[in-house]
């Protein structure tokens, strides 16, 4: 089967990376970007989760098409495509391999296929690295607005057990004593 492969370097850690790949809407947008549509049964993909696609092509064509992911973890996802009606493709592999490198992270993205045209389809090619390039330009995008320097990672929880919630009264700053706050903080 060819490969498609592109390669990208990421100013983030894979775990961040690894996130933003499993968010659907950041698939749909990258999608989006390109004229086609996307949609799962949750917006955190999950292994076994199907997509459903349509791809569009020309004058309006869109061709369906439906993947299932079958691998997820902090190094990377796998998808195979489960079925496509009508179109080139009969076999279709989407791996993303995510290597810690310096401060951020070398993201290997590889599209396989087994089609009508084999390597010389110049439709699959087209829209594989269009895809890849418009994945890479979300992540990068997302991974901006998180990382941006005005913006602060703050975690928080809510601990729930019999109908009872965990909570602390604070004792500091004096403008805030005697308030009541759940447990968490900035990271």
């Amino acid at each position: 089967m060819p490969v498609l492969r592109a390669v990208t370097d990421i100013d983030a850690p894979p775990r961040l990376v690894a996130g933003i790949l499993r968010d659907m809407d950041a698939v749909a947008e990258g999608l989006a970007r390109l004229g086609h549509t996307a949609r799962a049964p949750s917006r955190m993909l999950v292994a076994g989760d199907e997509v459903a696609f349509r791809a569009r092509l020309w004058a309006g064509i869109r061709l369906p098409l439906r993947t299932r992911v079958t691998a997820v973890s902090a190094d990377g996802m796998v998808s195979e495509l489960v079925r496509m009606p009508v179109g080139p493709l009969r076999a279709l592999e989407h791996r993303i391999t995510l290597r810690p490198s310096g401060d951020g992270t070398t993201m290997v993205d590889e599209l396989s296929w087994r089609g009508l045209l084999g390597a010389a389809d110049p439709v699959v090619r087209r829209f594989g690295a269009q895809a890849q390039q418009a994945r890479a330009a979300v992540l990068r995008a997302r991974i901006e607005t998180v990382c941006r320097p005005p913006n602060r990672v703050v975690v928080g929880t809510a601990l729930v057990r019999d109908g009872r919630v965990l909570a602390a009264q604070r004792a500091e700053p004096a403008s805030h004593a005697g308030w009541w706050e759940l447990p968490g903080g900035s990271v």
